[in-house]
């Protein structure tokens, strides 16, 4: 971007669920440049199950005059005040790979084997985020369903992680 930040900038409050903003650059000099996530005037960030990281030469957020986390968010830096007792704030590396199309209508990045976004959200709080979404959010950016199993954890970010599905094991028999 050359104006504004390289992800998302708003004048408006932002309200980030089950949401992955990585990586952006920009090139001009508000912000320090680099930023993720650049809010001005209002400056309110409502957040849920979202990952904001690794910018490109600023912070993953600027001027976020306050931060209203509903819980389960992760960042590589401080910026965002996702600060809630869930919240991984400071965590490093959220282990996603490139952006690249994963089988979905918009290209996405895919949590890695290993990865502290994958099974962070205990399933009692994968519906935490449907009231600041203002409505049920049961499919990830691709519309594959969240959680992938019943029961299972959720995800943080855009993309819920699919098991590979069971091997079926076929016998043949000979009976004549």
């Amino acid at each position: 971007a050359v104006g504004g930040s390289g992800g998302i900038d708003s004048v408006g409050p932002v309200k980030l669920v089950f949401s992955t903003v990585l990586g952006n650059t920009y090139r001009g000099i508000e912000a320090g440049g680099g930023a993720n996530l650049e809010l001005r005037d209002v400056g309110t960030l409502t957040s849920f199950g979202s990952v904001v990281a690794l910018p490109q030469g600023g912070p993953n957020c600027a001027n976020v005059k306050s931060t209203i986390s509903e819980g389960f968010n992760f960042s590589d830096d401080s910026s965002c005040g996702f600060t809630t007792p869930t919240d991984k704030q400071s965590a490093g590396d959220p282990g996603l790979d490139e952006l690249r199309d994963n089988a979905g209508p918009t290209a996405t990045h895919l949590p890695l084997a290993g990865s502290p976004l994958i099974d962070a959200i205990p399933n009692a709080n994968c519906d935490d985020g449907n009231t600041v979404a203002g409505s049920p959010v049961v499919a990830d950016q691709r519309h594959l369903v969240r959680p992938e199993q019943t029961g299972g954890k959720c995800d943080i970010g855009a993309v819920e992680v699919q098991l590979p599905p069971a091997p079926v094991e076929v016998v043949i028999r000979f009976t004549g």
